[in-house]
Formats: structure tokens, C-alpha cells, sequence
């Protein structure tokens, strides 16, 4: 969301509001809550312009599963013309489905089961949105099931136990050989980042409670030195592409 929240305060310097474009859409705890805080702008489109002309819940509920089938069927299409974004839409919407069939029940999970299960889903279907063909779409799955082989630490490679595991996929080796050349502590500093960026205040909600003072004044002026420090490490933003 970091494109969007430069996009909102380059317009707040021209007294001009934008809406909020995502909310912490990885704090979600089911898919009805995630799209009401991902890609906000674009959700309330598909509703207004597709979903609620088509009916919405109005007329039935197998009209208002077929309205969800058409919705995210779209809003994949409304990404890229592949049939990778496509099925991306359609296991969104089995989703969709089954949480709705889900909330009739009337059973509730723990706020951390359900934020656990649906950030794993969204994994999962994230990467038929990200993938360029199937097979690279499989290829990754396939990695994330660990049926390309399980790396595991070359210290164990002693114990029968894991001697044993070695049929099936199991080896021993670095456990981050496949992973980009960082410093370590990188990636523990990420896994340490994630209680710490569910339980805390995202930029949207930080604004709502704002004031000019020279602390802030202090914390953007080195933020906007270091951004301009790290320009040539710069990536393409993924929605450039669409």
C-alpha cells in the first residue's frame, strides 16, 4: 500500500483527500474482511458498478452466489487477460462461497486460527495471481509442499531418523541456500516484524491522529533522506502492470 499512502499524502499537500486505498489487508481474518480492506477503490467499484446492478443479494440466494461468481470472475479478468488471473477469481470465489455457507452455521474461530487460515489461503491463491503461465504457477505450489525436497540442517545428517528421510525428499544443507543472498538477521528481523506489524497502528489509522510537531518533522525528514539513499534499489510496483 506504500504507493497509494505517497499517492494520498502528495494530494493532502494540495488540500486534496483521497479515499484509503488498503487498510492492513494481511490483519484480515476471513475473505469478507479482506477485500473490505484490500485494494478498497476497486472493490467498491465492482460493487457498485457490477455486483449490485446484477442484484446483489436481492433476488435469491443462488442468484447471489452466481452474482459473487460473476464479481471476482471479473475482477480477475480486470487484472490481466490470462487464464492464471481467471482461476486466480474462481478459487476466490469458492472462497467466497464456502465462508458465506460458513457464517450460517454460526460457529466462530479464535481471532489467531482465523487470521492464520485465511493469510495461508491467500498465499496459496496469490499465486496464481503472480504466476505467468501454470507451470510456473505449479512449480512454485509444488516448492511451497516441499515436493521439490525438504532442506534440512547438515547436523542432523548423523541421526537414522532423519538418514530414513532421505527417501523421500529429505537433505541436508543450508536451510536458506534458495533463498536471496541476504544477511541472516534479515530474515529473523522479518519474523520479528510480525507481531509487531499485526498489534500495531497502520499509516491510514497513524494519520487520524496526526499533528505537526517537530518530532514528526524529525521522523519524515530522515525517512525521506533514507528513501532517497535507497533510489537505486528500486523495484517495479506490480500494479504498474495494470
Amino acid at each position: 500500500s506504500g504507493y497509494t499512502d505517497m499517492a494520498i499524502g502528495a494530494a493532502l499537500v494540495f488540500n486534496i483527500r483521497l479515499p484509503m486505498n488498503f487498510n492492513s489487508p494481511y490483519k484480515a481474518l476471513n475473505i469478507k474482511d479482506f477485500w473490505q480492506r484490500w485494494h478498497i477503490t476497486l472493490s467498491r467499484f465492482l460493487l457498485n458498478y457490477v455486483y449490485i446492478p446484477l442484484g446483489g443479494n436481492r433476488k435469491g440466494e443462488t442468484r447471489t452466489l452466481i452474482n459473487i461468481l460473476l464479481l471476482f470472475l471479473i475482477c480477475g479478468l480486470w487484472h490481466g487477460a490470462s487464464w492464471t488471473f481467471v482461476f486466480w477469481g474462481f478459487i476466490t470465489v469458492v472462497a467466497s462461497i464456502f465462508y458465506r455457507l460458513w457464517t450460517k452455521t454460526g460457529l466462530r474461530l479464535p481471532k489467531a486460527i482465523a487470521w492464520l487460515i485465511y493469510f495461508n489461503f491467500f498465499n496459496l491463491s496469490v499465486v496464481f495471481f503472480r504466476a505467468q503461465t501454470w507451470q510456473d504457477a505449479l512449480k512454485v505450489l509444488k516448492g511451497m509442499a516441499g515436493l521439490n525436497g525438504i532442506i534440512v540442517s547438515p547436523n542432523l545428517a548423523a541421526s537414522p531418523f532423519w538418514q530414513n528421510l532421505t527417501a523421500i525428499g529429505v537433505r541436508f544443507g543450508a536451510w536458506r541456500e534458495n533463498l536471496p543472498a541476504t544477511d541472516t538477521f534479515v530474515y529473523f528481523l522479518c519474523i520479528l516484524l510480525i507481531p509487531f506489524i499485526l498489534l500495531t497502528r497502520n499509516s491510514n489509522e497513524l494519520l487520524e491522529k496526526f499533528s505537526p510537531n517537530w518530532k514528526n518533522a524529525l521522523a519524515v525528514s530522515l525517512m525521506m533522506v533514507a528513501g532517497l539513499l535507497l533510489l537505486n534499489q528500486t523495484s517495479s510496483l506490480l500494479y504498474f502492470n495494470f
